[in-house]
């Protein structure tokens, strides 16, 4: 991320794009997707676990097919397609890494927490 960070901040934009699916590569190896899958399939092993919903996975088929096509096709990601790619990716590693950890603690501290 803080490689990725230094190429938006430097105008990097083909590289930042870059950057961002690989980074969101990196976060499903750390909760355990199979580096071997492809992108499309890694999606869905995070959908099977439970880890993302159908609204995200296509969020999600957007960032990817962004980042393959600065990869593959040498396309320039503008200002604005590189905001939305960020957010999405942090979003993403929020919610998975930051968010999910955070609301277990809270469940722990609510009397009778966990029941609906």
């Amino acid at each position: 991320m803080t490689e990725l960070y230094s190429g938006l901040d430097n105008g990097l934009s083909t590289l930042a794009g870059i950057g961002i699916r690989t980074c969101f590569d990196r976060a499903t190896e750390l909760v355990k997707v199979d580096t071997n899958l492809s992108f499309a399939r890694k999606l869905d092993a995070l959908f099977a676990d439970g880890r993302i919903g159908s609204t995200e996975k296509d969020i999600l088929v957007a960032l990817i097919d962004a980042g393959s096509a600065a990869a593959h096709r040498g396309w320039s990601p503008s200002s604005g397609d590189l905001r939305t790619m960020m957010d999405v990716l942090e979003q993403f590693i929020h919610r998975t890494f930051f968010l999910r950890h955070e609301s277990e603690q809270l469940r722990g501290r609510v009397p009778g927490g966990g029941r609906s």
